[in-house]
């Protein structure tokens, strides 16, 4: 999705150089497909906005809509982008005078079309 190809083995190490994993939730959860809970969402803010503040990126892509819905609300709505007629949730925070973009993207374990994703990506830089 970030390539919009399916990456030789030897190029990977090239798009880490320009990319943060992060993830959210900041414990341990149970299981396989087990959700956080509010709480556990909560407690991971503080967190975020450390890396937030730590790291200034321009985007996020946030992994699934449980976690978009479930990130800080202090934000600003954005217009959503629109690929191949499907809308895609797009938010704003500001930090430090600074706007970050979050996209709201399928998460990878749902099965997802990352030429669509890819698309959306190329869309969101482009704002």
């Amino acid at each position: 999705a970030l390539a919009g190809y399916e990456v030789p083995k030897e190029e990977v190490k090239d798009i880490w150089e320009y990319i943060i994993f992060y993830n959210y939730v900041q414990v341990p959860i149970t299981g396989p497909r087990v959700a956080p809970s509010s709480k556990q969402f909560m407690q991971s803010e503080g967190a975020f906005w450390r890396v937030l503040d730590m790291y200034q990126p321009d985007y996020i892509i946030a992994w699934g809509k449980r976690l978009f819905h479930n990130m800080p609300s202090k934000y600003s709505n954005a217009l959503p982008l629109v690929v191949n007629l499907e809308p895609v949730r797009i938010k704003v925070y500001k930090r430090n005078g600074k706007s970050i973009k979050v996209m709201q993207m399928t998460h990878p374990s749902a099965g997802y079309s990352w030429r669509f994703w890819h698309k959306a990506i190329e869309k969101l830089i482009e704002k």
